[in-house]
């Protein structure tokens, strides 16, 4: 069958099945690049407005991503908090803590979310709350994250050796891991399925 160019389908990619490293790949692309640069609008590439704005990266790494979070106070895909995101991913039964039963045997995949907290400091009222993508975990168990705001940096990149039982400072990273919230949600098997605009024929 042939549609019109113009008929206003979204299309559920479901023959092709969802890749967090899809996510990784825009996180990538912003390596290098920092909220406050002479490139960004007036309110930060990211929307933190000069402020902290690790939390903002991942929610607009996420929307580029074509897999937004939402229930934002200035836009809905717009998730400016640790509390908020995590929150999020509470409420679709998608977070992981420290601490929790499942935490030693839960490997984080490309594309999850991680909530890195403060050294000696574990559960939800951690001193730190600082928002970063997993890029992913290496044969020697130790998890690759891309971050942006990290002590004020730009996008880089961050290790976190033996990530599931440390309990002091990782180096630059300077944190530990208190969570991750994954990306494909149990229960909601489309949440995440990509989505295509026709804007053509199709067959």
């Amino acid at each position: 069958m042939r549609l019109p160019i113009g008929l206003a389908l979204l299309l559920p990619l479901h023959a092709t099945a969802f890749d967090g490293r899809d996510i990784v790949h825009v996180a990538a692309a912003q390596l290098g690049h920092h909220d406050r640069e002479a490139r960004c609008e007036a309110q930060g590439c990211y929307f933190a407005r000069g402020g902290n704005w690790c939390s903002e990266f991942v929610s607009w790494v996420y929307l580029q991503s074509g897999l937004p979070l939402s229930g934002g106070e200035r836009l809905d895909w717009l998730l400016e908090t640790v509390d908020e995101i995590v929150a999020w991913f509470d409420a679709r039964d998608a977070f992981v803590r420290r601490g929790d039963p499942e935490w030693e045997g839960f490997v984080p995949q490309p594309g999850d979310y991680a909530w890195v907290g403060r050294a000696d400091e574990y559960g939800a009222d951690s001193g730190r709350l600082h928002s970063a993508l997993v890029e992913f975990v290496d044969a020697d168990g130790a998890l690759h994250t891309i971050e942006g705001n990290n002590a004020g940096r730009p996008v880089e990149r961050y290790l976190y050796p033996a990530y599931k039982s440390n309990s002091t400072d990782n180096g630059p990273a300077n944190g530990i891991v208190m969570g991750f919230g994954r990306v494909e949600i149990p229960g909601d098997p489309q949440r995440f399925a990509l989505t295509s605009m026709l804007v053509a024929w199709i067959r």
